[in-house]
């Protein structure tokens, strides 16, 4: 019986020409899943921005993109990591958001990625807002980003300032989110030159 190529173990099949016990295996399953997934979103992502550009004219085709799967009680994607028993927001929503700070960091926006990713995943935890509201602010949050990855000649400022105002407005009813945007926002104003 072959062995497998990385810890010793009795192989159950050959990957890539490598045999692999069950393990090893299941990692690399699930290795090349999180890679599709990250990729699936970086492409709705840009599909996102495309269509933002035509201005809503022409809808670019998403790819539908496989639930997570959750080891313990934590999703983790590339940047996001939510904890808890359920995920609050749309999972397409928390990937798009996902791929633009990922996006924004590859940008130099690395401290406005941090700060949008902690408001992220505190909005998902919140008790004081329902999930039609903590989807409504991802959503924004969501279309944000994409107008701060964007060249800043393409960037419209009425709807920077207009999702601005609106995210304030959702979360205004916690003071633990309120003070994570009292941080975002001002940040977000300069980055954007709003």
């Amino acid at each position: 019986m072959a062995q497998c190529s990385q810890c010793g173990k009795p192989a159950v099949i050959e990957y890539a020409g490598q045999p692999l016990c069950v393990e090893h295996y299941y990692a690399m399953e699930r290795a090349v899943y999180l890679q599709m997934t990250r990729l699936a979103a970086y492409q709705n992502f840009i599909a996102a921005q495309l269509d933002q550009g035509t201005g809503y004219l022409v809808h670019h085709p998403r790819i539908m993109m496989p639930e997570p799967r959750f080891t313990g009680n934590t999703l983790t994607l590339n940047y996001i990591s939510v904890r808890g028993q359920s995920v609050n927001i749309k999972t397409e929503t928390i990937q798009n958001l996902d791929a633009g700070i990922g996006l924004m960091e590859n940008q130099g926006n690395k401290e406005l990625a941090a700060l949008i990713k902690e408001l992220t995943e505190a909005v998902n935890s919140n008790n004081e807002i329902n999930n039609e509201i903590r989807n409504e602010i991802a959503e924004q949050l969501d279309l944000l980003v994409a107008e701060v990855t964007v060249k800043p000649e393409g960037r419209s400022r009425g709807v920077v300032k207009a999702l601005l105002t609106g995210i304030k407005e959702a979360i205004a009813v916690s003071a633990g989110l309120l003070s994570i945007w009292e941080k975002v926002e001002p940040l977000m104003r300069l980055t954007v030159g709003t």
